[in-house]
């Protein structure tokens, strides 16, 4: 995917998102910036160094242009050198805010993709709204991105910082036109999914996107299954540009019809486009209550090599329990937040809680622990959600003396689902004979494609005599 260079406009961009703070920067015109040859002859560090001391008689961001424009024009390995500096700056807490900030523009400014994620992770963990909010003007920077708009999207649900909020919503909707109802109601999806790929001249570059996504949503079932499966054909067909394609996830997910979340699935965990599998990962992301969506994710978390395309997985909530935490929390109530995560937590935090929690515990109460979640596990009352979950915590403790309960669920359960995840837990258990024959026996009578995918993907791992 190619991506475009920022230009960014100082003087509105940074007035807009600091103008409350002391460092409040605006553009001053009538100091000097860095020449061109100034730019070559200087070293990167010394640029550094003036962002947090500009040169007398310079802008006071003549060094954060400077830098910017340095890494854009340089030769690959100098441009890969600017950026690791200035990402390292960038993180770096003891720096002041006003240095570190710069940095955050520096990488826009560089229009080097590549400083992408860096940006998504001062976004989402930062302690300081004001680095929060700079890295969001940077990444609305990166308009042909997927990463980032999906990161200014997903922030936009769950920052809890008004100030923040309001530069990722501005710049969310900034861009021109969207569709109005009457217009989404009269246009064919066929003329939608053509704009998709090509913008309609004064239209935001995603409002066919939103207006796809809302068409089906609207309609009736007839036409909502002619919609996406003409969606569902373009996402999967390679001829077309990524750009297009990663648009048709989220053309699925802002429908919300769960019925086509096998096809996001199959992006997840098949496309060997780690933007398309990122963007499948944020789009199934927005399918909460769906444990076909969550399963696939958990899946993906585990078997995901891209470090891009976890960091998308595990950006539904970023902080994990700690050990005392673990200690002192009950298995009751990491059980109930398998169904109900605690807010600001990563959606899967409580179940790598409770099976770090069996697995330290000593026998005895590991055995009251786990007695607990199989009741779970195999309690349908509860959600498939929940109840899937309870299968990992048996896996990612790693008691064997447990094997027997998922080989229950993988050659019982009417759940495919359920079967499916069974089937992924067992796997775990490498070496061990009774997980390893329950897979060949499921792999002989199981009727489910779905669960033999699961199953043939898995038994590999128990060496050729399977």
């Amino acid at each position: 995917m190619r991506y475009a260079c920022y230009t960014v406009v100082l003087a509105l961009c940074l007035t807009a998102v600091l103008i409350s703070l002391p460092c409040t920067v605006q553009a001053q015109t009538s100091e000097l910036e860095y020449t061109s040859e100034e730019i070559q002859n200087t070293s990167a560090e010394v640029f550094l160094e003036r962002m947090a001391k500009p040169e007398p008689g310079y802008d006071k961001f003549a060094a954060m242009h400077a830098l910017g424009r340095k890494a854009k024009v340089s030769d690959p390995e100098t441009c890969r050198n600017v950026l690791n500096l200035v990402i390292s700056t960038m993180y770096d807490q003891s720096r002041s805010i006003n240095q570190r900030f710069q940095c955050c523009y520096a990488i826009s400014e560089s229009g080097d993709a590549r400083g992408v994620p860096y940006l998504v992770e001062v976004l989402f963990k930062d302690p300081s709204n004001t680095m929060r909010s700079v890295a969001a003007e940077a990444l609305a920077g990166f308009k042909n991105s997927a990463e980032a708009h999906n990161a200014l999207v997903q922030a936009s649900q769950q920052e809890t910082d008004a100030k923040v909020l309001e530069v990722i919503n501005r710049r969310l909707a900034e861009g021109e036109a969207q569709y109005t109802p009457e217009q989404i109601k009269e246009t064919s999806a066929e003329v939608f999914l053509v704009r998709i790929g090509k913008p309609e001249p004064g239209y935001d570059k995603f409002a066919a996107m939103h207006a796809l996504g809302r068409k089906a949503k609207e309609s009736d079932l007839q036409t909502r299954q002619d919609i996406l499966s003409m969606v569902v054909s373009a996402m999967n067909d390679k001829s077309r540009s990524i750009d297009m394609r990663f648009q048709c996830c989220y053309v699925i997910s802002d429908c919300g019809d769960e019925q086509w979340v096998p096809s996001l699935v199959d992006v997840l965990l098949n496309d060997p486009s780690d933007v398309m599998r990122s963007v499948a990962a944020e789009a199934l992301g927005y399918f909460k209550n769906c444990a076909a969506a969550q399963d696939a994710l958990l899946v993906a978390a585990q078997d995901e090599k891209s470090q891009k395309v976890l960091d998308v997985i595990n950006r539904q909530g970023t902080a994990e329990y700690t050990t005392a935490q673990i200690d002192a929390i009950s298995a009751e109530a990491f059980l109930k937040r398998l169904q109900q995560p605690e807010q600001g937590y990563h959606k899967f935090a409580a179940l790598h809680a409770l099976a770090k929690k069996a697995k330290a515990s000593d026998a005895d109460s590991r055995k009251v622990i786990l007695t607990t979640v199989i009741a779970a596990m195999n309690d349908k009352s509860r959600t498939e959600l929940q109840r899937f979950q309870c299968c990992y915590v048996i896996s990612d403790c790693g008691d064997e003396q447990w094997v027997g309960s998922l080989v229950d669920v993988l050659m019982k359960d009417p759940s495919t689902t359920m079967r499916a995840v069974a089937a992924e837990a067992l796997g775990k258990f490498v070496g061990n004979a009774t997980a390893h024959n329950a897979l060949l026996n499921a792999s002989k009578q199981e009727t489910s494609q779905k669960v033999l995918d699961v199953i043939n993907r898995v038994l590999p791992k128990f060496g050729s005599a399977s």
